[in-house]
Formats: C-alpha cells, structure tokens, sequence
C-alpha cells in the first residue's frame, strides 16, 4: 500500500515539474472584425508590413474572392477583389514570397473543379506587385480588382502508395495553408468535400513537403492518428501553416480545426510545443474553428483567423510563465488557457 502511494507520489512530482519547466501559456492581447469569413492569412514581413487576409466565396458560388489588407493594430487598408473569372475555386492559402515579387493562392478545391472557365490545379505561382501599393504600413489605394496572372501552377497527388490513402480518397491534392521556401514548400493535405456533397471526397491528413521544380512530393508526416508520436494527439485536424520567430529554419507552426497550435520540430517531425486555443475560437455558439493563422515579426504576436466569427485575434503564444499566469499582461488581456500536458 504504502510502495503504492510512494509510486504515485513520485509520477506527481514528475508530472508537476514537467509542467513548471515548459507549460505553453496563450494570452490574448486583442481581437478586430474581418468583413468576411477568413481562408488565410499572410504578414508581408520586410515588405509592406501588413497582414493578407484571404476571404474565398463558396465553391458552388458565383461570388468573387476576396484578399483584405489589415494593419497589425486591425484597421482595414485596402480590399482586393479576386473575380470569378480569374479561374481560382477555392481559396485555402496565400504567400508572398521574400522578394515581394510573386505570391502563392492554394486551391482547395481546384483539381475537382477543372475546366474551360476554372484552373484545375492545386496551387499556383502568380506575378505580385501590390495592387494597392501598399508598403511600409500604408497603401495608395483603398479598393482595387486585381486577376492573378500566373506563371506556374502545380497539382499534386495525394498518396504515392495504397497504405497512404483513406477510404473515399479522391486522389488530388486538397491543400490549405501554405509556407514557401526557396524552391519548395509545406502544405496541409486536409480532409474536403467533393462536388457531391452527399459523396464527399476525403483525403488523407498529412503535412506535406513538396519540390517545385520537380512537382514532386519530398517528405510526408502523416496527421490522421496513424502517427500519434508526431503531434501527440490522434484527434488532430490541420488546417493552417505558418512561420515562427525562427522564420521556420527549425520548425513549422500547425493550426487545426479542434483548435489547437502546434509547433513542430523540422528535423524531428514532433511537436515541441502545443496551446490550446478554444476558449479564444469558439465563439458564441461553440462552433469557432481556425481557418487563418500568421505570424507578425513586428509585434512578436500571432493572428488567428476564425470562420464562423469573422474574428481575427492577435495572441502571444508563450513558452514560460513568469508569474502573469493570473493577471492581466499590461493591460493587453488575461492569460486565457494553460497546457501542461
């Protein structure tokens, strides 16, 4: 009885002094209105220093798409209207690139939707020079209609073998988020339906490396709960992509759409660090989930994107608490959820 209580006892203190060593603290400093739904979310880092936010019509729809241009502090700057006719279906993604000359749109649903008047392809490369000439925090114009002119334009598979496909797999490439690097880039393959809702199409949930030059896929860490080491969950959705204060030189930061962020190690394939953000992305009716998530250098925040709300909120994602666990950070709001596990 009593080696019984010692046992646990000591699985106590270890638990505990795992948790003081590294817990993972969200604090909410402030949150600001989108017009519209978010699809993504991009911070022009060193270029125009403002966030991107993607706003995409349905896919049935015959609505334009549409990219915001919001300062860091949540005032809107310029709206770009995506037509129609540009060809894109559904918009899951956007980056620019480092030398602000041309800009990635994922298209979640565009391998299923190729025709005559629709692209087809999973991601494209299109020429970027600002459409409302913004730079340095303000731009020269407040509404523009801007149709992406591409250069390059990839479609992927899903599963290069039959263990890596799940039932009802479709076979294309349903991405959304997207980070870009030299000449590949990281993708979430992610789980949509296909042009019959009642037989949706479900694709295998991964992270995903791709070659662009060679349109072909060079890692794969599967996130569907066959792998349970990589995130340490089998619940896990993913559903947005974005780089940390490393510039993911290291590491990759995952959103999924049980509401949690993940940081995860590039050469490891595990994630180091996880917050749980569902206090934050409910919302009122309990049925929030992230759809837009970036990372501003400039304030050393994130900015989180919710669909049902129309919400952007800005969070600091922190790694140790240093005794504001239970106040307010300057004013900036209370610490929100604590994840020790």
């Amino acid at each position: 009885m009593m080696s019984r209580l010692l046992l646990c006892c000591i699985l106590l203190i270890v638990r505990l002094g795992r948790a003081l060593q590294n817990p993972s603290t969200v604090v909410k400093v402030s949150s600001f209105a989108v017009p519209r739904a978010p699809s993504g979310l991009y911070f022009d880092d060193g270029g125009s220093n403002l966030l991107y936010i993607l706003s995409g019509s349905p896919r049935n729809a015959t609505g334009d798409h549409h990219l915001y241009v919001f300062t860091t502090e949540g005032q809107q700057q310029c709206l770009i209207t995506i037509p129609r006719a540009a060809g894109v279906t559904g918009v899951d993604g956007f980056y620019i690139s480092h030398n602000d000359t041309q800009a990635y749109i994922v298209d979640s649903q565009g391998p299923i939707w190729a025709g005559e008047t629709r692209l087809g392809a999973s991601v494209y490369q299109v020429d970027w020079t600002d459409p409302c000439g913004c730079d340095s925090g303000t731009c020269s114009h407040s509404e523009v209609t801007w149709t992406p002119f591409g250069n390059r334009q990839w479609s992927f598979v899903t599963a290069t073998n039959a263990n890596e496909k799940s039932s009802n797999d479709d076979g294309h490439f349903h991405g959304s988020g997207i980070v870009v690097m030299d000449k590949s880039f990281f993708g979430v393959q992610s789980v949509h339906s296909g042009d019959d809702a009642a037989t949706p199409s479900h694709t295998s949930k991964s992270l995903v490396k791709m070659d662009m030059a060679t349109s072909s896929r060079v890692a794969r860490w599967p996130l569907d709960g066959s792998n349970k080491d990589i995130l340490g969950r089998d619940d896990v959705d993913p559903s947005r992509l974005t780089c940390g204060p490393d510039r993911c030189v290291t590491s990759l930061v995952i959103a999924d759409r049980n509401n949690h962020i993940y940081e995860m190690d590039l050469s490891s394939g595990k994630a180091t660090k996880e917050w749980d953000l569902k206090e934050i992305a409910l919302g009122p009716n309990d049925d929030g989930i992230i759809t837009a998530l970036a990372y501003a250098r400039t304030t050393g925040y994130y900015y989180v994107g919710i669909q049902s709300t129309s919400m952007i909120h800005v969070v600091d994602l922190r790694d140790t608490v240093a005794g504001e666990a239970d106040q307010d950070r300057e004013g900036k709001g209370p610490v929100l959820g604590v994840d020790t596990t």
